[in-house]
């Protein structure tokens, strides 16, 4: 009779605990599809670069509001991307991504602007001014970026001409201009070729004007295929804004 007894008592025992089990599980649950509930509900935020972006250095005279103006994106967007708390101040130097928006075609190339529209299309060997000539034919984009150069946007393999005379500087790479070219002339100044696909010149070897010194492509920051063309020592009268 006492072995009976302890064993009904043992059973009641383990039936309670299994009961308390069970309530504990539902609690348990009750809980964590409440907490899933309360982080969906949350509004998440991230603040991540753009899939197609182009890097702007600010100059001397910038101010959000006019970089904004003159890529046509509007100054909330622009702090936005930029992770710029209002207030902040931008500095000379200091490079800011710029979303890029739109998209055209050349020649089955696509190739990605800020949302300025290029200025005009310009010819391979057309004279610019008395010291040079247009280095490849593109879409001249025509605003003022980095340090005095502008983009002809041109598709990746087209032939790219010595803008000027003068001896080959330097060839490399850098993780901006890609692989870039770059030539000084005897009068003083010199000009730079970027994020070309190919180099077909040596350094210290020297070009005559219209000389092919490489092929245009996307190295380096870049957004599609164009040359980024900048002059030094002088002004650059492809530069349009």
């Amino acid at each position: 009779m006492i072995f009976l007894l302890l064993t009904k008592v043992a059973l009641a025992v383990e039936l309670e605990n299994i009961h308390f089990s069970i309530e504990n599980n539902k609690i348990l649950n009750f809980k964590q599809n409440l907490e899933k509930k309360e982080t969906s509900s949350k509004k998440i935020v991230s603040k991540t670069k753009p899939s197609q972006y182009y890097i702007y250095q600010v100059a001397p005279g910038d101010s959000i509001w006019k970089i904004a103006k003159r890529f046509g994106v509007s100054v909330e967007f622009l702090k936005e991307v930029n992770n710029l708390l209002e207030g902040s101040v931008i500095y000379v130097g200091q490079k800011i991504i710029i979303p890029t928006i739109r998209r055209i075609t050349l020649s089955g190339f696509p190739i990605f602007y800020a949302a300025s529209r290029p200025k005009e299309y310009v010819n391979a060997f057309d004279k610019i001014n008395e010291e040079l000539i247009v280095p490849v034919s593109g879409h001249n984009w025509g605003v003022a970026h980095y340090y005095n150069a502008v983009d002809i946007a041109a598709p990746c393999g087209q032939d790219i001409y010595a803008s000027h005379s003068g001896k080959i500087k330097y060839t490399g790479y850098s993780s901006s201009y890609g692989y870039y070219i770059i030539i000084e002339s005897e009068k003083g100044f010199s000009s730079l070729y970027g994020h070309l696909s190919k180099i077909l010149v040596k350094n210290n070897s020297y070009v005559n004007q219209g000389d092919l010194i490489g092929k245009v492509g996307k190295t380096g920051i870049t957004t599609g295929c164009h040359l980024h063309f900048e002059l030094r020592g002088i002004e650059n009268p492809l530069i349009k804004e």
